[in-house]
């Protein structure tokens, strides 16, 4: 199956990601917008201001070992420092492989970030697979498992 998504229109994204068979009936994607951009790791600050995001919550940043490079720099620690650098220090859940050598969304994952969050927390995925873990967590935290 191929499958075409266009992120630009974020309702006829969420109205695409509904249609896949077998997603669940009733879940609800919390993704407000995406930004594609070259620069859009320098905006997380105001992002976050302009989602309602107040500084002082606590801020975790979900993510794996896997090295990411931008313009010859680390981008995970990158992202960390705009983001102390404009006041919003961040706790990093690192997320480790399995014995297969692969962070899958599994519940010994899923378990590991809820243990971490609380009920005001602000969670930033970096990489490719992680938000599938926030989503993971925030629909059991709903669903107040």
């Amino acid at each position: 199956m191929i499958l075409n998504f266009d992120p630009g229109d974020i309702d006829q994204f969420k109205s695409t990601i509904r249609a896949i068979p077998g997603f669940p009936t009733g879940e609800e994607l919390p993704i407000r917008d995406m930004v594609f951009d070259s620069g859009a790791i320098w905006r997380l600050p105001d992002l976050f201001l302009q989602t309602g995001i107040k500084q002082g919550q606590t801020l975790h940043v979900v993510m794996d070992r896997t090295n990411m490079q931008r313009e010859g720099r680390d981008l995970k620690e990158l992202i960390l420092q705009i983001l102390a650098d404009a006041g919003w220090p961040a706790q990093v859940i690192w997320l480790e492989p399995d014995q297969t050598g692969q962070v899958h969304t599994n519940i010994a994952h899923i378990d590991f970030v809820k243990s971490h969050l609380q009920s005001d927390s602000v969670v930033l995925s970096i990489g490719s697979g992680t938000d599938r873990h926030c989503q993971a967590c925030l629909s059991c935290l709903a669903a107040g498992a």
